[in-house]
C-alpha cells in the first residue's frame, strides 16, 4: 500500500484535513469536531474510517502561539487513536508554504505574521525535506516596533515637556506608575492605528503634551525593528520578505517593501492547508541527493549503512507531551522525519534493530543537529 501524509488544521475556526499522496493531495471530506482530547481523539477516527486507514505520517497545522493546554490535548488526542507522532507546523509558515516551496533548498525567507496587533517574525530557511525554523521563534516585531516609538517619543518628550519626560523617567511611586503605563497604552493604541490605517501622523498625550510622529518616520522605525528582530537569525540576509495580512494593510505594505518583499494574504475563514500540502509534497527536482540521510550519525545510535528510510522519532528538546512543540516538518519523499533544533535539520533513518535505546532516552538533552542542509553559525540566537 502506498504511503500518505495527513495534514490537520487544528487552528481557532477551523479543524480540517487533506490527503497527501506522492504527487498530488485532496480534501479528506469529514466532519469534525473540535474540543477536548476525547472529542479530537474522536474526529481523528472518521479520518481513519474515511481513508481505510492511519497515515504514514502526521502533519499538525496549529497556531504559533499554541499554549500548553492545546498542545497537550492535541498529543493526547494523536496518542489515542493511535496516530504516528506528528510534526508541528505553525500556520503563519503554512499560509505561504506554496511559495517556499517553489525556492530552492537554502534559501533564507522572512514571514512576518501581521495578521493581529502582535506582529511576529518566522525567520526560516527552505529545505529540500520541509521547511527549517529558526530557534527562538516566532519573534517579537510588535514588542521591538513599540520599544523603539517609546524611545522616540521620550526623546521628543523630553524638548516639548522636559518635566513631564523627567517625571516619566524618575518617579517610582503609584503616580509615577500610573503615568507610565497610560503612556504605554497610548504608544500601543497609537502604533495599532498607524498599522491599520494609513494615517500620516500619530498623536501621544503625556500630561499637557502632545507629541507627533510622522508616517515617514514611523516607516522608518518599521524598517529599524524588522532588522533588529531578524539580526542574527538564519533569515538576517534573506533573499524574500512574506508577509501574512488578513487584507493589503499600510503594515502590510510597509513591511513588504523591497524587490524581494510580497504580501500573502490570508482572509479570515479561510484555510492555509494549501500551503500546508505544497511543504509536504515531495519535491524531487530540488533534491541533489535522493537519499541524504545514508551513512549520517544520527543522535543516540553509530551511523548506519544505506537502506531505505522511514520515519523514526527524534529526541525532543524537552521529554513528554505536556511540553510545546518542537516546530518540524518533512516532506513526503522518501517520509524523512526532520526535526527543527536551532535553525539546523535533523533528518533520521529507519531505525536498526540491533540498537538497544538507552535506559534514560526519555530524558535525553536537546538535540544537536546534523544533515547535509545544517547551517553554521548559532542558528536563531
Amino acid at each position: 500500500m502506498d504511503r500518505w501524509t495527513m495534514v490537520l488544521e487544528a487552528v481557532p475556526g477551523s479543524l480540517r484535513a487533506v490527503r497527501v499522496d506522492d504527487d498530488d493531495h485532496r480534501p479528506i471530506d469529514v466532519e469534525l469536531v473540535d474540543g477536548d482530547a476525547g472529542t479530537l481523539s474522536a474526529s481523528l477516527l472518521k479520518l481513519v474510517e474515511a481513508e481505510d486507514g492511519r497515515p504514514d505520517h502526521l502533519v499538525l497545522v496549529v497556531p504559533g502561539d499554541l499554549d500548553e493546554d492545546r498542545f497537550t490535548a492535541l498529543s493526547e488526542a494523536v496518542r489515542l487513536a493511535r496516530f504516528p507522532e506528528p510534526s508541528w507546523l505553525p500556520d503563519a509558515v503554512s499560509w505561504v508554504g506554496g511559495h517556499l516551496a517553489r525556492w530552492g533548498s537554502g534559501t533564507p525567507v522572512t514571514v512576518v505574521d501581521a495578521r493581529g496587533d502582535d506582529l511576529a517574525v518566522w525567520p526560516i530557511r527552505t529545505s529540500d525535506d520541509g521547511v527549517e525554523i529558526g530557534e527562538g521563534a516566532p519573534r517579537d516585531l510588535g514588542g521591538r516596533l513599540d520599544a523603539l516609538l517609546t524611545g522616540v517619543v521620550h526623546a521628543k518628550l523630553a524638548v516639548v515637556a522636559p518635566g513631564i519626560a523627567e517625571a516619566l523617567r524618575t518617579r517610582t511611586d503609584d503616580v509615577g506608575r500610573r503615568d507610565a503605563a497610560h503612556l504605554s497604552h497610548e504608544l500601543h493604541e497609537a502604533r495599532r492605528l498607524m498599522c491599520a490605517t494609513d494615517g500620516e501622523e500619530l498623536v501621544v498625550t503625556a500630561g499637557d503634551a502632545e507629541v507627533y510622529v510622522t508616517r515617514d518616520e514611523f516607516t522608518g522605525l518599521v524598517g529599524h525593528a524588522l532588522r533588529d528582530t531578524v539580526e542574527g537569525t538564519a533569515a538576517e540576509d534573506a533573499a524574500h520578505i512574506l508577509v501574512i495580512a488578513p487584507e493589503v494593510t499600510p503594515i502590510a505594505q510597509q513591511l513588504a517593501a523591497t524587490p524581494a518583499g510580497s504580501v500573502v494574504t490570508a482572509p479570515v475563514g479561510t484555510s492555509s492547508l494549501e500551503g500546508a500540502a505544497a511543504l509536504v509534497l515531495p519535491r524531487p527536482h530540488f533534491v541533489d541527493d535522493p537519499t541524504p540521510t545514508d551513512g549520517i550519525r544520527v543522535p543516540g545510535r553509530e551511523a548506519v549503512p544505506p537502506r531505505e528510510s522511514a520515519v523514526v522519532p527524534v529526541p525532543r528538546a524537552t521529554s513528554g507531551r505536556d511540553r510545546t512543540p518542537i516546530w518540524a516538518v518533512p516532506a513526503l519523499a522518501g517520509l524523512l522525519l526532520l526535526s527543527l533544533a536551532g535553525a539546523g535539520t535533523v533528518l533520521a533513518t529507519a531505525p536498526d534493530p540491533a540498537v538497544v535505546p538507552a535506559a534514560d532516552a526519555g530524558t535525553l538533552s536537546p538535540v544537536v543537529p546534523v544533515g547535509f542542509d545544517r547551517l553554521g553559525g548559532e542558528g536563531g540566537r
